[in-house]
């Protein structure tokens, strides 16, 4: 019985459309919210940090110890030379972890 109910279920979502149409549109948020996300690389002797679409991302940037070491506004795509080291690197959306060599 409880079989029949979820399948039934399942039937009348998809022809409405409601469950395929709420599981593309997260899919799809999920992916503009993968693009437009700031990120870091590291290069040699320093961090690259980019920006979707030009648009401007504060970066906070941290030594191992805690020590801010460069708050800076970022547009576009920004090479940082640091020292070698483990870095911090923070945004408004996320931090990682970051070795320069």
């Amino acid at each position: 019985m409880k079989k029949f109910i979820i399948t039934m279920t399942l039937l009348v979502g998809l022809a409405f459309g409601s469950v395929a149409v709420s599981a593309q549109s997260n899919v799809g948020e999920q992916i503009s919210a993968i693009n437009q996300t700031p990120t870091v690389k590291s290069v040699s002797g320093g961090l690259e940090l980019n920006t979707p679409d030009d648009t401007t991302c504060h970066f906070y940037i941290f030594s191992i110890t805690g020590q801010m070491v460069k708050s800076l506004d970022v547009n576009g795509c920004t090479t940082i030379d640091l020292p070698r080291g483990c870095y911090i690197v923070k945004c408004a959306n996320w931090s990682k972890k970051m070795v320069v060599k």
